[in-house]
């Protein structure tokens, strides 16, 4: 049984920035049909000649703002094409912030699709009557929801079977579970003076995992310890990240 690409709709201005999904393990995944792109020209759906999709904002701040039915008219579009609704996604600095687990959800979707907003933003009635997801990246704004988006339907695409050489990469990766990932090392041993650390040449697979969950830990404690909280940590975990501390203390609070 053949199972069917997965559909990314793409809503934008700019769909010429999509063709950097074309390359390295995004791209060999679309080319072996894992998954399908399909941008969609805002501007074809204007109502002006000229293609204009914007227009000032009620209330008299700055900026301009993407206008209802452009988007209404895009969004209906997608529909008419496709034999799925799409599950509608735009990216937001006031959304949900981006998690491993709600890009593995959204990997289980048959059908996306990406508004990329522009300027000050999109309408709000659109928002309230079609968009299903607000997702952001980070407390910070950029100059369009393209980018964002990238970074998103990179996520999901390679958490799709067989889009990976080794389906057991992507769960090791950082964030699979509560945990960022470890260090990594690779060939040679020694370079500048600097060794890869013992335990990982000696071949006891023990030792390794435990070596690898120490760092796990004490990583993540350093670097996200809100991921911390719920959690239920057995003696091991915490001899570990003691063990991790002594030899690499934690940075002193300003």
């Amino acid at each position: 049984m053949t199972t069917k690409p997965l559909i990314v709709d793409i809503i934008t201005v700019e769909p010429s920035m999509w063709s950097a999904l074309d390359s390295g393990v995004i791209g060999r995944a679309k080319r072996e049909s894992l998954w399908q792109l399909h941008t969609w020209q805002l501007r074809d759906f204007a109502e002006k000649k000229d293609g204009r999709i914007d227009d000032k904002p009620y209330g008299g701040n700055p900026g301009m703002v993407i206008s209802y039915p452009p988007l209404d008219r895009a969004i209906k579009s997608i529909h008419k094409h496709r034999d799925h609704k799409p599950y509608v996604i735009l990216p937001d600095p006031a959304g949900t912030p981006v998690t491993q687990s709600m890009l593995a959800d959204l990997a289980e979707h048959k059908h996306l699709a990406f508004v990329c907003g522009r300027y000050e933003g999109i309408d709000e009635r659109f928002c309230t009557q079609h968009v299903d997801l607000r997702a952001s990246l980070g407390p910070y704004v950029v100059s369009a929801g393209d980018l964002p988006a990238m970074v998103m339907v990179d996520g999901i695409v390679r958490l799709l079977p067989g889009a990976l050489g080794n389906r057991l990469s992507a769960q090791r990766d950082s964030f699979h579970d509560w945990l960022v990932d470890h260090p990594c090392y690779t060939r040679p041993q020694t370079y500048n003076g600097d060794l890869v650390p013992e335990v990982l040449t000696q071949g006891n697979h023990q030792k390794i995992l435990a070596w690898e969950r120490m760092h796990q830990l004490g990583r993540t404690l350093e670097t996200h310890p809100e991921r911390f909280i719920g959690q239920s940590l057995k003696i091991d975990d915490i001899a570990q990240l003691r063990q991790y501390f002594q030899k690499s203390p934690p940075p002193e609070s300003e």
